[in-house]
C-alpha cells in the first residue's frame, strides 16, 4: 500500500484517519471502507477506592493586621443587664501619696430630710451555693406513736445467707458403767392389775431451743417498725460489715431473733 497517498477530503495520511476515527471518504489508495458511526458510550465503571488522606499543608503566614477604623458614634444606652457573678478581687494598687489637708470648713445647717424613695425592683436571685458537707448522724429519737397500718408491700428479695457460726466445743463424755451379764429371759407372767397412778414427777429441764420456724404472713393489723438505715456496700470487705450492721438493726426492732 502506498502510504504517500492522501485522503481525497482532508489530504491526510490514511493511517492518521484510522487513528483519529474521523469519518472521511476513502481514497483508492487507502484500501479501507467508510468509517462507521461512533457506538454508544459504555456503562460507567465502579468508583475506585478512596485514596489515603494527604499530609496537611504547612500553615500560612498570618497576614498583617489591618488599620483600626475610626470609632463610631456612641449608641444609646441599653437596658441594664442582670447582675453578673462577682469576679475575683484584683490586686491592691499602690497607695498614693497623702494629699495636703485642706482647711476645715464650717459645719453647714442640717437640711430637711427628703421623702423616702420608692422601693427598687427586686434583683435577680443569685446562683445556688454549693452543697455543704453532710452533718454527723444524730442520735435516734424516741419511737413515735404507731401510725395507721399501711397496705402490705411486696416481699423484698431474700438477703444473702450469713456465714455459719463456729461450732461450740463438745462436753466431756462420762464414763460408761460396766455391762452386767444378761440373764435368760423368763416366761411372760400374767398381766397384773393396773397400779395406782403415781405422783407426777418434777418437770424436767427445758430442752435445747429448736430452730426458728419460717415467719408467717404479716397480719393486716400488724405494726411495722422501721429499722435504722444502712448505707450501701462499696466493696467486698464492706459487704460483710454492712450486712452485719443490717442484722443488728433488725434484731434491735425485734424482726430477727437474738
Amino acid at each position: 500500500m502506498d502510504y504517500q497517498c492522501r485522503c481525497s477530503v482532508c489530504g491526510c495520511n490514511p493511517c492518521r484517519c484510522n487513528v483519529t476515527k474521523v469519518v472521511h471518504y476513502s481514497n483508492t489508495c487507502c484500501g479501507t471502507g467508510i468509517t462507521g458511526p461512533t457506538g454508544p458510550a459504555g456503562a460507567t465503571g465502579a468508583t475506585g477506592p478512596t485514596g489515603p488522606q494527604g499530609v496537611q499543608g504547612i500553615q500560612g503566614v498570618p497576614g498583617a493586621a489591618g488599620v483600626t477604623g475610626a470609632t463610631g458614634p456612641t449608641g444609646p444606652q441599653g437596658v441594664q443587664g442582670m447582675q453578673g457573678v462577682q469576679g475575683e478581687a484584683g490586686p491592691t494598687g499602690a497607695t498614693g501619696a497623702t494629699g495636703v489637708t485642706g482647711p476645715t470648713g464650717s459645719t453647714g445647717a442640717t437640711g430637711v430630710a427628703g421623702p423616702t424613695g420608692a422601693t427598687g425592683a427586686t434583683g435577680p436571685t443569685g446562683p445556688t451555693g454549693p452543697t455543704g458537707p453532710t452533718g454527723a448522724t444524730g442520735e435516734d429519737g424516741p419511737t413515735g406513736a404507731s401510725g395507721a397500718t399501711g397496705v402490705t408491700g411486696p416481699t423484698g428479695p431474700t438477703g444473702p445467707k450469713g456465714e455459719t457460726g463456729a461450732t461450740g466445743m463438745s462436753g466431756p463424755t462420762g464414763a460408761s458403767g460396766a455391762t452386767g451379764v444378761t440373764g435368760p429371759t423368763g416366761p411372760t407372767g400374767p398381766t397384773g392389775a393396773s397400779g395406782a397412778t403415781g405422783v407426777t414427777g418434777p418437770t424436767g429441764p427445758t430442752g435445747p431451743k429448736g430452730a426458728t420456724g419460717a415467719t408467717g404472713p404479716r397480719g393486716l393489723d400488724a405494726t411495722i417498725t422501721t429499722a435504722a438505715a444502712v448505707a450501701d456496700a462499696t466493696s467486698e470487705t464492706d459487704v460483710v460489715t454492712q450486712f452485719n450492721r443490717l442484722l443488728a438493726n433488725l434484731r434491735a426492732i425485734g424482726l430477727l431473733a437474738e
